[in-house]
């Protein structure tokens, strides 16, 4: 592990993640902007595309809706360019059948003005690194 200080994007996430665990919604919000992009379209249950600060609380509220719990651990956050990349473990327990399940998905972060304003939701993490290098490509 290195000792290197962690970047102020990677501290974004990490607030992100912290605050989703707490089921603090406003906390969350101060980490994206107001236009915030989140592509969950490539997700196996519900896929979707939510927009702005409005469509974070819906992705929020679905998400407790469906689970009793959900806990989401990045594994690591990997800078990739202007990107942070950041392979999750997904822990939910059903709301109705009680039972545990874990998964593992991988998030590509991208920013504005030091904010999260997109985000788009894989299932492995080379995909959400090739994103992430499109993006570098893109930029």
């Amino acid at each position: 592990m290195s000792d290197a200080p962690e970047s102020d994007r990677a501290t974004v996430v990490r607030r992100l993640f912290e605050a989703r665990g707490a089921g603090d919604v406003e906390a969350a919000l101060e980490c994206v902007t107001q236009d915030v992009l989140i592509d969950c379209s490539r997700r196996m249950l519900d896929p979707g595309i939510f927009r702005g600060h409005e469509g974070l609380r819906q992705l929020v509220s679905g998400l407790g809706s469906a689970w009793a719990r959900q806990e989401l651990e990045p594994l690591e956050l990997i800078e990739s360019g202007e990107c942070i990349v950041a392979p999750v473990r997904i822990t939910s327990t059903g709301r109705s059948s009680g039972i545990t399940r874990s998964a593992q998905a991988a998030w590509a972060f991208h920013f504005a003005e030091g904010r999260i304003d997109r985000c788009a939701v894989f299932q492995t993490k080379d995909d959400a690194l090739a994103e992430a290098a499109g993006e570098a490509a893109r930029g």
